[in-house]
């Protein structure tokens, strides 16, 4: 599972990003990247490592 987030993201609270680590660290092989200042969007940094993971990290296995 590729998890891109801000920590900042006004939308996700803290409790619910706790609440979803804790089913993810029993059921998945987690990538996670944090980023700064994208609140709750998406930027071309996050793009490029969706596009890396799919390719390097999913369908190759």
């Amino acid at each position: 599972m590729f998890w891109g987030r801000d920590q900042q993201d006004p939308v996700i609270t803290p409790d619910k990003v706790e609440f979803t680590m804790g089913w993810v660290r029993k059921h998945v092989k987690l990538t996670k990247v944090l980023y700064t200042g994208m609140w709750h969007g998406i930027n071309q940094q996050e793009i490029g490592h969706v596009s890396e993971f799919l390719t390097h990290g999913v369908l190759n296995k």
